[in-house]
């Protein structure tokens, strides 16, 4: 009976530390997991194509302008083209002082240029 006695101990003391091990592991991927969400949802954008730094859009190429929300090829080209024009008539001035002035660009509203806000810098 002893016996019987000594072997259960351990079994349900085998059984306990398992059962902690196993909620320390979880307790432990959770905290993991959360603090990779909280890592990427910090990032401005980490996807490949996407812009994650702030541009000048008086000096940025049209593959960078391209790239920030709402704007797409067509519209960076047309801001290119703008500032060109700008550039050769008033070499002394810049295209764009502040989001304002990117209204300028046909398609680009104030919806569009406040969403831009986070990815531009200006002069």
């Amino acid at each position: 009976m002893a016996l019987y006695q000594a072997r259960e101990k351990r079994t349900s003391t085998l059984r306990a530390s398992q059962s902690l091990g196993f909620l320390v592991g979880t307790a432990l991927a959770v905290a993991v997991a959360f603090g990779l969400m909280q890592n990427v949802l910090s990032r401005p954008n980490d996807r490949p194509g996407v812009l994650v730094v702030r541009i000048n859009p008086n000096t940025a190429p049209v593959a960078s302008l391209a790239r920030l929300p709402g704007i797409g090829w067509t519209r960076a080209r047309a801001i290119v083209t703008y500032r060109e024009r700008i550039a050769r008539e008033r070499p002394d001035m810049v295209a764009f002082n502040s989001l304002g002035d990117l209204q300028r660009i046909r398609g680009i509203g104030p919806k569009t240029a406040e969403g831009l806000m986070p990815w531009l810098r200006f002069n």
